[in-house]
């Protein structure tokens, strides 16, 4: 995104629900209020006329990567160990449970106890029991609480994931804690789920998460929560001896080194859960080696508050490197890719030391492809250097994983959008090369990418932020397209209002336009059209100083958009010929082929139709030669229309079949309503009566069912 040319912003429909109101005006046809029908049905679908880049993308991807993906399938649980022991009273009561008689609300179960000692793993073993319980979604959130300040989950995210995970529509009226609590209860009515909150720390944390009383809901905390009065608490405490013993002795056992003697040992010096894990494990990699030597070189016996210290120092030089840079890590996957970044080191070099890790008890195995990191193992591996030292090298971290994160985050919505147009970062600018970014194949790919790795985006995102790099305005310029199909508008608005401050302060004009365009987006999307306004005025004066004529055609591109919905067709015309003249002066072809689109839509609303199919001619032509297909399938939608106002039925026909072959193909389910529409309007001749009314409710029913 090094150029300034580059900077290109996707438009999002805006609440119509509050236009269709208004928009009555002498200009105003049936035609575009039936569109206008079908947006305020599908708040959370995008707009209707394509953009030029991903930023500017108005026919939002509707598959992004869901189709086919069952119920809850989002948020599925971590893998959890091979081999589990001693809490099989814990055990016991979990697989009994029930809600207490009377109870209003959800079944709340409670797993409390000191850090190490297996309450997620409990946590694990009590889903797999209890799911036949609550077939509908077993939903598994992580709140981080422990972790850095920028890697904690917020409510306001994690009510969006878990609203994603049940495949509700995201509504942009509904934002902040209590709307999206009232919606997320109100999604979870009659469904039977359980879903896991894992490292909680206060209440507050739990009561909007709370689903319908017919589901489960179970918590993992350090301590207690007060308020929280659950129908079953289990207190974890450190094993016993004999507890422990048993599982030093299954570990070494699924080794291949069963070792009853050092088992007992083990047990005899160690009694919490991970540090009896990690011992253990140490040993099984180590079988020639007595146990003190590996854990201190002497006969001393080694505290578990130690122990962990000592196995640390136990590592080779390059694996305690790895583990510890890896730790600096705010996200909570800790793929070969990303472990690379950090430590500066090659993959190839990486994944066996993290393989190494893993053998150790320092790194868990997790869903994705890659490891987690406990949280005492992350601390213990920071403090291994000074602070001052660590702050240096964290520094150094952060630095390459912002360049590797912005270009991955690139590619990916470069892949969303299915268009070359997207701004990429110069390579060339991204430290170690040698640690690839992940390509993708197709849109759905990349969707399913981002969904998976959104949470640990976003802490990055965060830390790039609190860090003042001077690319946070690019990572988060870049991340906001998928944020805004997912719903994510609170994060949007939390990290643009802060680096907008930050470019002011350091004068980067385009750094302050890009996010008055995007925060102008969030409002236009709201149904706050003067803020909107506001926000697009002050980007485009922005994008003049700056001397950049794309971004003056992008807002142009937007103040169109915004006229054309509430009905003030000159001054649409107006922006869409300033849009047609700056993209013109430094645009790319599909910069050209929106602003043609835009003369098209409002030329066809003003009854100018040689005129309108010239330009919408044009833009089917330029989007075709870039090989855009939503923007294709759009320019096909919009002279279907046209043909159809003409009286051109077969053109009409045809120009329709076409786009509804490539929105298909697309998993576009709003603009497949679209097309909908524009067949049944075909169809309003003598004798089509019929058939015009099952396209209209067929159109009705797709957007409906995205409402």
């Amino acid at each position: 995104m090094g150029q300034v040319s580059a900077l290109v912003l996707v438009p999002v429909a805006a609440s119509v629900t509050q236009v269709v109101t208004t928009v009555v005006t002498a200009h105003f046809d049936w035609r575009l209020f039936a569109i206008l029908v079908v947006l305020s049905a599908t708040p959370a679908v995008g707009a209707l006329v394509e953009g030029r880049s991903p930023q500017r993308h108005s026919g939002e991807d509707r598959t992004s990567g869901r189709s086919g993906r069952d119920l809850g399938s989002g948020l599925p649980p971590p893998v959890g160990t091979r081999v589990f022991t001693g809490r099989t009273e814990p055990l016991r009561r979990l697989r009994s449970c029930e809600a207490r008689e009377g109870n209003l609300g959800p079944l709340i179960i409670a797993i409390t106890g000191l850090g190490g000692t297996g309450k997620t793993e409990l946590a694990l073993r009590a889903v797999r029991e209890l799911a036949v319980d609550y077939p509908d979604a077993q939903l598994w959130l992580e709140m981080r609480t422990y972790a850095a300040a920028e890697s904690r989950m917020s409510m306001e995210q994690a009510l969006r994931l878990l609203l994603n995970a049940l495949g509700v529509s995201p509504d942009p009226h509904l934002t902040g804690v209590a709307a999206l609590s009232r919606t997320w209860r109100s999604a979870t009515e009659n469904k039977k789920l359980l879903v896991v909150l894992d490292d909680v720390d206060q209440v507050d944390q739990v009561q909007p998460l709370l689903p319908a009383a017919t589901s489960a809901i179970a918590l993992t905390s350090r301590h207690p929560l007060p308020g929280l009065d659950p129908d079953i608490a289990v207190v974890l405490d450190t094993l016993t001896q004999d507890e422990a013993c048993t599982l030093a002795s299954r570990i070494l056992e699924r080794a291949g080194s069963p070792d009853a003697d050092t088992a007992r040992m083990i047990a005899a010096a160690f009694r919490l859960p991970l540090t009896v894990r990690q011992v253990a494990d140490l040993k099984a990699a180590n079988p020639g080696v007595d146990l003190t030597d590996l854990l201190t070189g002497d006969d001393q016996a080694v505290p578990d508050v130690t122990a962990g210290d000592q196995l640390l120092r136990s590592l080779p030089t390059d694996a305690r490197l790895v583990l510890r840079r890896a730790a600096y890590y705010p996200g909570s996957l800790i793929s070969p890719e990303v472990a690379a970044v950090m430590s500066g080191k090659p993959v190839r070099s990486v994944r066996p030391v993290l393989a190494h890790l893993y053998q150790r008890g320092l790194l868990l195995p997790d869903r994705r492809t890659g490891y987690r990191i406990h949280d005492l193992v992350r601390t213990a591996a920071q403090n291994t250097v000074s602070p001052r030292d660590r702050a240096r090298e964290q520094a150094a971290c952060d630095e390459r994983l912002f360049h590797y994160v912005h270009l991955a985050t690139s590619f990916a919505t470069r892949a969303l959008y299915c268009a070359e147009d997207v701004a990429m970062p110069d390579e060339s600018d991204v430290h170690r090369p040698h640690v690839p970014a992940p390509r993708f194949a197709s849109n759905v790919a990349a969707a399913a990418w981002l969904d998976e790795q959104h949470t640990d985006l976003l802490a990055v995102a965060r830390r790039c932020v609190a860090q003042r790099s001077p690319r946070a305005w690019k990572l988060i310029y870049q991340l906001e397209y998928y944020q805004r199909i997912r719903g994510f508008y609170d994060e949007i608005v939390e990290l643009h209002i802060q680096v907008l401050r930050q470019t002011e302060e350091s004068g980067d004009l385009l750094g302050q336009a890009g996010m008055h365009q995007n925060l102008g987006l969030v409002d236009m999307r709201t149904g706050n059209y003067p803020a909107a306004r506001g926000r697009f005025h002050q980007a485009l004066a922005l994008y003049a100083a700056a001397g950049n004529p794309t971004g003056q055609a992008e807002i142009h591109h937007e103040m169109h958009h915004i006229d054309c919905w509430l009905g003030n067709l000159p001054s649409a015309h107006a922006h869409g010929e300033a849009e047609l003249r700056f993209a013109q002066d430094g645009g790319t072809l599909i910069d050209l082929a929106a602003a043609h689109a835009d003369l098209g839509w409002v030329e066809r609303l003003e009854g100018n139709h040689d005129s309108a199919h010239r330009h919408l001619t044009a833009s089917l032509r330029l989007y075709e030669q870039t090989g855009q297909p939503r923007g294709t399938a759009t320019a096909h939608r919009h002279l279907g229309l046209l043909a159809t106002a003409r009286g051109d039925a077969p053109a009409a026909r045809t120009h329709f079949d076409q786009a509804m072959t490539r929105y298909l193909e697309l998993g576009d389910i709003l603009n497949q309503a679209e097309t909908h529409i524009g067949l049944a309007t075909l169809q309003r001749r003598p004798g089509g009566n019929l058939r015009s009314r099952c396209l209209s409710e067929s159109g009705g029913c797709i957007s409906a069912g995205q409402g």
